[in-house]
């Protein structure tokens, strides 16, 4: 949602001054200090544009009240005065680049203090966009400098949207070289993207390209937040950092639009400086997704939220745009990707390279670490076409959502991994399994014509795989590619130090002939000269039908060391996950579905599709992004908010702001989130053994 400023507009008695400082508003006078709370009197809502009127009330110990502020009265805004706070007393008088309040996607905080006391209110805001024309992109002039310093002459500045004729809506934009005569950008220039709303985003730096060493390429988010209903895509970069995080020294970001940038992980939905949000309306599109050459590119403090396939589809293409005729699928080199919020998807966490079997663009080099994957509908995290040097480490992930009802059969593994020579995978958090919690596809050096050596290594150390419902743990396997099974030579394959537990078997609620074996780990491989470890890994023994490790059906021996059965794996303590209790089996928690397999590439062929699902009591169910509680039995396919009666049987949840504390059925919805506190940061156990985000 595009940043709204909530301009206040104060009058006072001769007793009283005020002034306005960046989220507040603070209240002062000459009298000595009063005891006692304050709050703020007003309505509950308010529509952009319009204008309100609040009081500031201040309540003694013996309940006595006084108006302390008298009327104060604040207008949403957009177009040229957003960013900007209108003076006291002078209405017309734009002076200085502060905001008097925050705000997310659908609540604004109205903040106020007197003599010490503080208070705060929460205000729901209902969008009234309508009408916006494109402005073109345009070098930064010294005018622009003046008003905004973090920029630079030599930038661009992209100034977005321009409130015009009213039920025209959002629009798209793209900003090309050849299209919009966008100069070429020196290294470490940047484009400023003025906070707006748009339908998709296309930003084409092919004419831009940052030669190696030299400063990247920014593209910083400038006066709030841009959001992306569709897609960004980014063509022909070579050097960039597209960030959405606020930098108090250089003034680059926003810092009402921080996301966990200010240390804190809970209620930052809707607080990112770039915000991918879908609103549920196409299940089946990318929110990110890159070709035409692309290398050295990083991507960070970013939200994607509320339907999607992926939150980022990195894979088949890569051709190099600057080539018109070229069909040769060029790397995606050196792709760092942390420190982003994907939630509510209804498809994979993120899908970085193709899993056909015909070899697409790899993967070489490259990070994504410090993320947060939850709620998401079918595998966590899936990387194909690996190449070497890939790392995954320090993600919390919380997926298969859909494991019921899935798009196709199987796609429900919580990571997916498909490698020709190497990639490590460690300190993450993996919740909630399908079939199994991990699948590591092995191609062959051959395939791509490189001769592997010892140090290539697929290292899987130090995670926690946890609430699995499938047969077994991970399968590890030798891949065609085009039809040929090639060995895997000279590599080293460890999983090492993982954690599994917390198992429920239930995968025969979907699927017909899949009893729970009696291994963890299933070996497939083929290859000489390959050293296949796996050591000192802890299974709790929540199922007594695992009784070994290993099932090797390949002719690669395996070396098996230090592993328990029966080992202590707890529960995940998080500082506020949903407001759930620290021994949660988050298998619990799932998208609504009706009946088992209801779409139609989901085949009947091995499954139980059709068959009508009964949510037990107490288990949870997310619909739209919004959760609800099964409070009786018989609720056999009675959808949340459809069914005539669904109120008989399913509990609305929310949260409190301020505590995280999760509320059923609330009368008053006064600071109050519909979207979970989300902070997953592990405490203890997990915490010490550094897993999960930091």
């Amino acid at each position: 949602m595009k940043k709204i400023s909530l301009i206040l507009f104060l009058l006072f008695s001769p007793f009283c001054q005020a002034q306005q400082v960046r989220g507040l508003l603070r209240i002062s006078s000459g009298v000595a200090p009063k005891p006692g709370s304050l709050s703020v009197v007003g309505a509950d809502s308010i529509l952009e544009g319009t204008t309100k009127a609040y009081q500031i009330i201040l309540t003694t110990p013996t309940g006595t009240t006084l108006d302390v502020s008298q009327t104060a009265s604040f207008s949403a805004s957009r177009g040229s005065a957003s960013g900007l706070t209108i003076s006291p007393g002078n209405p017309i008088n734009l002076t200085n680049a502060t905001n008097s309040v925050r705000g997310d996607d659908r609540i604004t905080t109205l903040r106020a203090t007197y003599e010490g006391l503080s208070t705060s209110r929460e205000i729901l805001l209902s969008d009234a966009t309508t009408g916006f024309v494109a402005v073109a992109p345009r070098l930064v002039r010294a005018a622009d400098v003046a008003r905004w310093p973090q920029m630079k002459t030599g930038d661009l500045i992209v100034e977005g949207a321009t409130f015009v004729v009213p039920n025209q809506g959002d629009y798209s934009i793209q900003i090309r070289s050849s299209q919009n005569n966008v100069p070429t950008l020196v290294p470490g220039a940047t484009v400023w993207v003025k906070g707006a709303r748009y339908i998709n985003f296309t930003l084409q730096l092919n004419q831009s390209r940052v030669p190696v060493g030299q400063p990247p390429i920014q593209v910083r988010n400038y006066d709030g937040q841009v959001e992306i209903q569709n897609t960004f895509t980014l063509l022909g970069a070579q050097g960039a950092r597209i960030s959405g995080k606020y930098e108090a020294a250089t003034g680059a970001g926003d810092a009402d639009y921080q996301g966990h940038g200010t240390g804190n992980y809970a209620f930052t939905t809707g607080r990112y400086g770039w915000l991918l949000n879908n609103k549920f309306l196409d299940k089946t599109r990318p929110a990110l997704t890159m070709d035409g050459g692309v290398r050295d590119i990083e991507w960070e403090y970013m939200e994607v939220k509320a339907g999607y396939f992926t939150a980022m589809l990195f894979n088949a293409r890569n051709y190099d745009m600057n080539i018109p005729t070229s069909t040769t699928y060029l790397p995606f080199e050196n792709i760092n990707i942390h420190d982003f919020y994907i939630h509510d998807l209804d498809g994979e966490g993120i899908y970085l390279g193709s899993t056909e079997l015909n070899l697409k663009a790899h993967f070489k080099g490259g990070s994504f670490y410090n993320s947060r994957i939850l709620r998401v509908g079918n595998e966590g995290l899936q990387f194909g076409q690996l190449n070497s040097g890939m790392r995954v480490f320090n993600n919390v992930v919380h997926s298969n959502f859909n494991w019921r009802d899935p798009f196709q059969k199987f796609q429900d593994n919580s990571l997916q991994l498909a490698l020709f020579e190497g990639v490590r995978v460690y300190n993450n958090l993996f919740l909630s399994g399908g079939e199994k919690q991990f699948t590591v596809l092995a191609r062959g050096d051959t395939a791509i014509g490189n001769v592997a050596s010892r140090i290539d290594t697929m290292l899987i150390r130090n995670n926690a795989f946890l609430y699995n419902r499938g047969w077994y743990e991970g399968f590890v396997s030798t891949l065609g590619v085009a039809g040929v099974r090639n060995p895997i030579n000279n590599l080293t394959l460890a999983i090492d130090r993982n954690l599994f537990g917390k198992n429920t078997y239930a995968y025969n609620q979907v699927y017909t002939n899949v009893p729970e074996q009696n291994y963890l780990l299933l070996f497939d491989l083929l290859g000489t000269g390959t050293d296949v470890q796996v050591t000192n890994n802890v299974y709790d023994g929540s199922s007594n039908a695992r009784t070994r490790w290993v099932l090797n059906a390949g002719p690669i021996a395996i070396l098996e060391s230090g592993n328990s059965l029966n080992g202590f794996v707890p529960h995940p303590a998080f500082e506020n996950y949903m407001g759930l209790p620290p021994d949660y089996h988050y298998s619990r928690v799932e998208k609504w579905a009706g009946v088992v397999g209801s779409e139609s590439g989901f085949s009947a062929s091995g499954t139980l599709k059709g068959t009508l699902i009964t949510v037990p009591i107490g288990d949870i169910r997310f619909r739209n992004g919004i959760g609800y509680e099964s409070k009786a039995a018989n609720n056999t396919n009675i959808e949340p908010t459809v069914a005539s009666n669904w109120q008989n049987y399913w509990n609305v949840l929310y949260w409190n702001r301020q505590t995280g504390e999760l509320i059923r059925n609330p009368t008053n919805l006064t600071n109050l989130s519909t979207t979970p506190p989300d902070n997953t940061k592990l405490l203890s156990f997990y915490k010490d053994r550094g897993i999960g985000i930091y």
